[in-house]
């Protein structure tokens, strides 16, 4: 939490969310509610830009019928998974420098890390290709 001294008081973080820490300000997002750049008082005349309210329940059920497509689609999603896990691998191993092949999808020169990519399966609930 040292990394948000002097940026946000750590009472008025959310209960979820992520803080994008930047050479000239910060982001706040909170998981439920709106953006907000830090510190307030540094960006308090900077006029966000207006975004279309989407909700991804309705784009869902609009992609379902062949209406659109939802804005967390698979094209979108899966790389932002594969991100998000790998990051957890990441912290796992602190101080490891790892290195992804997306192409393959393996991470080259740590054993230990490449053990973390996958599981082994039961039987009955093993995917061809997956090991």
């Amino acid at each position: 939490m040292k990394e948000l001294a002097g940026i946000i008081d750590e009472s008025k973080l959310p209960g979820a969310g992520s803080v994008l820490i930047g050479e000239k300000g910060s982001l706040l997002i909170p998981h439920v509610g709106a953006p907000k750049l830090l510190p307030e008082e540094k960006f308090a005349d900077y006029e966000k830009p207006k975004l279309e309210r989407l909700s991804h329940y309705v784009l869902w059920a609009d992609a379902c019928r062949g209406e659109g497509t939802t804005n967390s689609n698979f094209g979108y999603a899966g790389n932002l998974t594969e991100t998000i896990l790998l990051g957890t691998i990441a912290i796992r191993l602190r101080g490891t420098e790892l290195k992804w092949d997306a192409a393959a999808q393996k991470l080259t020169g740590h054993a230990q890390a490449s053990n973390l990519l996958s599981k082994p399966y039961r039987k009955e609930w093993a995917v061809a290709g997956l090991s």
